[in-house]
């Protein structure tokens, strides 16, 4: 009996059909996938163990650059406006690492002049050290119009 061994041409030829893998997009795609189908993403864990999943629509790339389009920056990659939601249209949306960094599980939100956004986004508006802010809130207690001061 002989074994056959394949040189995984098939596997590329598949992959780079569409001659749009050198995109920025195709690389956020990449790595969306990676993280919601492949058990050895070391992000696995966090997206699809969790039950993360990309609609059936955008699990090929082109359907995915259809649907969101080409990043409007460089420095922009997709971001989940719901943690909790799946990668899907009206969930997802370009975003830099600065804006992304304020949008997970983690987050600390608060609520200053009827206004609820991240501890960071007020603390920034207002020029007070993010540092300094969370730590009178969360170590001292202060309320949050007196620790953004």
């Amino acid at each position: 009996c002989s074994q056959v061994v394949a040189c995984g041409c098939a596997r590329r030829d598949a992959v780079q059909t569409h001659g749009l893998s050198h995109l920025r997009e195709y690389s956020c795609w990449h790595a969306m996938m990676s993280r919601c189908y492949n058990p050895a993403n070391n992000r696995h864990d966090s997206y699809g163990r969790r039950g993360i999943i990309v609609c059936a629509a955008w699990r090929m790339f082109e359907g995915f650059l259809a649907g969101m389009g080409k990043a409007p920056d460089d420095d922009m990659t997709i971001e989940r406006i719901d943690n909790d939601g799946n990668y899907e249209p009206g969930n997802c949306r370009w975003a830099s690492i600065k804006d992304q960094a304020r949008n997970r599980r983690t987050t600390y939100y608060v609520t200053l002049h009827g206004i609820c956004k991240s501890l960071a986004a007020h603390a920034e508006d207002l020029g007070v050290p993010y540092k300094r802010a969370w730590k009178r809130i969360r170590t001292y207690g202060w309320p949050p119009e007196l620790a953004l001061t």
